[in-house]
């Protein structure tokens, strides 16, 4: 029986969940079902945390360009689903927006679910021993969100938050008029607007 849990989440793949699960065996084939339950969990947490925010912004004026993390790390069109896992686990981050080497555009988005998937979808299929070579030959434009809504600078919150609820989105890119990134907003830095709330009530 293959342990899922401590290759994924203790080894070459880890997943910012507070669920202890590093020491689960996964049963053959329950592997996917089991992780989406587990994310699941963790969106059920931040729509709360989106909920208590809403009210609040609705009175203000904040924008996207006021909690949006700036700089993201991208990857680029070019690199492999090896790549991304790496550049996810190193620099410890869950979002990665994909950026064409040709012209410099957001072409994409890679999400650290979409990561878990195809490496679960790898290891059913082919086993832990091909997992590498299965990552490597895999280009991150295979595997990654080609549609999805991007933001402004200037976007109200108010309305930005509307999207992640209503879409339990984990991420929106924000861009420039040259369709070039200029941040990002995350799930995090709503759990972090939350805090910043309760903390000032």
């Amino acid at each position: 029986m293959t342990n899922i849990a401590d290759l994924l989440f203790n080894g070459n793949f880890r997943v910012q969940i507070a669920t202890p699960v590093a020491a689960a065996q996964f049963p053959n084939g329950k592997q996917a079902d089991i992780l989406c339950n587990l994310l699941k969990k963790q969106d059920d947490i931040q729509v709360n945390c989106y909920a208590l925010s809403t009210d609040v912004l609705r009175e203000q004026t904040m924008k996207v360009s006021d909690i949006m993390t700036t700089e993201p790390v991208c990857i680029s069109d070019q690199a492999t689903a090896k790549d991304a896992h790496l550049l996810m686990q190193n620099r410890g981050v869950r979002h990665l927006p994909v950026i064409s080497e040709e012209s410099g555009d957001l072409v994409g988005i890679l999400t650290h679910k979409k990561m878990i998937s195809t490496v679960v979808h790898m290891l059913t299929h082919y086993g832990r021993e091909a997992l590498d070579r299965k990552e490597r030959k895999t280009l991150v434009t295979e595997i990654m969100e080609s549609e999805f809504q991007k933001l402004t600078l200037d976007e109200p919150l108010a309305v930005v938050i509307d999207y992640f609820i209503d879409n339990k989105l984990g991420c929106l890119p924000v861009i420039d008029e040259q369709h070039k990134i200029k941040g990002i907003v995350t799930s995090s830095d709503f759990v972090k607007l939350c805090a910043r709330l309760l903390k000032s009530q």
